[in-house]
């Protein structure tokens, strides 16, 4: 029994109420954002850029660790896509 009503795009069914988002889809998306986020902390530690939250500096270092961490998430991610379901 449908609860409720759901509307067709780009060839899949989504509920109107929340639209459904596949898992694997999901994960491209999440690594690719962290492959992002882990791109600019290795861009910032080789240029040096500063980072300033209001009257604090935020030293380099934080973006070596901010880097390491993003990019094992990302690398986990394209793991996971490389797994078989």
């Amino acid at each position: 029994m449908v609860t409720h009503l759901a509307i067709e795009r780009f060839g899949r069914i989504f509920p109107v109420k929340g639209q459904v988002m596949k898992t694997r889809t999901y994960v491209v998306f999440s690594a690719l954002i962290f492959t992002i986020v882990a791109a600019v902390h290795l861009v910032r530690l080789g240029e040096g850029w500063p980072i300033m939250l209001g009257t604090a500096s935020i030293p380099l270092w934080a973006s070596l660790i901010a880097f390491l961490i993003s990019g094992l998430i990302a690398l986990w991610g394209f793991i996971l896509l490389g797994r078989k379901a």
